[in-house]
């Protein structure tokens, strides 16, 4: 099923405090976060621990902590120098996979990504499956390895049903909620391949999974409703960076920013089951503006606004959403986003450890 590994700090690879840097700086705050972040996301009533723009000190950088429970835990305002910003959220956070009757339509093929699918049942009676027999996410793009193969990306708990999908089950559009629980013969857009396992004890770096299909099957553009093609190269999330999406349920929507990077949370599952994960990024919908994702946008790609490719969207709660970097997701399985690409199959560069480059400062 493949390792999600452990992913390097880049502003701190050691792991240390940086206590070299300059107090404020990202470099100092970021060393800070490296230094207390196992031990903060394992303490009871932390859901949240991450490096955000310092709101009173223009150009600074501080800490974000999310706590919940009836009586939050006792949060220093300064951590080894970082300021730190603590905020309740009661609720926590929880995956976005809807449970809502929202109907969607059957689209033609090849389906455009950020739609409705889910499991084809009638492949999956066997197993045990805790979400019901109805269900919906999202597709969030087409990806293409180095050998020209086409797959469909969405999340393990999405795809992979939380680690009990097998090789081979199959994947529908639209989703079995969206066709009142009716699964279709023509409605199959491909087959589950593989997920990253979840770790319900230790750290988990990613949500994600993939299916194979075909370029007649599944488009690598969104609706006409939608931001068009993705491109092929994905940028690196940066505080403040402006993004937009496609997925199933909130549609197409944008005004929404990058607020925390280097992200440790806690996610609670549709059974009320912890995971912890490390390396994530928040993004804040801008005052004033709906929602950025809801229940059944799980698996939808986010890109910036030119575009590019930024993360995969898995979890949130209320105007926050959770999402994994998208260079982690394209390393784990050797693929490129096939956006843009030229027409001709060949001369798309092959795929190694995904392709992704840092915004210019």
């Amino acid at each position: 099923m493949g390792n999600p590994g452990v992913p390097s700090d880049p502003a701190n690879p050691g792991g240390g405090a940086a206590d070299d840097a300059p107090v404020g700086s990202f470099k100092h705050v970021s060393g800070v976060h490296a230094k207390h972040k196992l031990k903060m996301i394992k303490s009871k009533g932390i859901i949240g621990f991450g490096v955000m723009k310092d709101p009173a000190n223009n150009g600074k950088f501080a800490l974000r902590v999310y706590t919940t429970g009836a009586v939050p835990p006792a949060v220093p305002a300064e951590i080894d120098k970082a300021p730190v910003y603590t905020q309740y959220r009661p609720l926590g956070f929880k995956e976005l996979q809807s449970g809502l009757p929202v109907q969607q339509q059957r689209l033609p093929r090849p389906v455009p990504i950020g739609t409705s699918i889910s499991i084809a049942f009638e492949d999956t009676f066997k197993l045990d499956l805790p979400i019901g027999e109805c269900y919906a996410g999202t597709l969030g793009c087409r990806l293409r390895d180095r050998n020209n193969n086409f797959y469909g990306l969405s999340n393990n708990h999405v795809l992979g049903l939380s680690n009990l999908s097998e090789v081979g089950d199959g994947v529908t559009q639209p989703s079995s909620l969206d066709n009142n629980c009716v699964i279709a013969p023509d409605d199959r857009i491909g087959s589950f391949v593989r997920f990253v396992p979840f770790d319900y004890v230790g750290i988990n770096f990613q949500d994600s999974a993939i299916m194979s299909t075909s370029a007649n099957l599944v488009g690598n553009g969104t609706p006409d409703v939608g931001y068009g093609i993705p491109n092929r190269i994905g940028v690196t999330a940066e505080l403040g960076m402006r993004v937009q999406k496609m997925g199933r349920t909130t549609g197409y929507t944008r005004n929404a920013e990058v607020t925390l990077v280097l992200y440790s949370t806690a996610v609670f599952d549709s059974q009320g089951r912890q995971k912890l994960y490390d390396n994530q990024i928040e993004i804040t919908t801008l005052p004033g503006n709906p929602v950025f994702s809801g229940s059944g946008d799980s698996g939808s790609l986010i890109v910036d606004e030119n575009k590019a490719p930024v993360a995969l969207l898995f979890a949130g709660a209320g105007p926050v959403t959770i999402a994994t970097p998208v260079q982690v997701v394209l390393t784990e399985y050797d693929s490129t986003i096939d956006g843009d690409s030229p027409v001709n199959p060949t001369a798309v560069p092959a795929a190694k450890s995904g392709k992704f480059k840092r915004r210019a400062p």
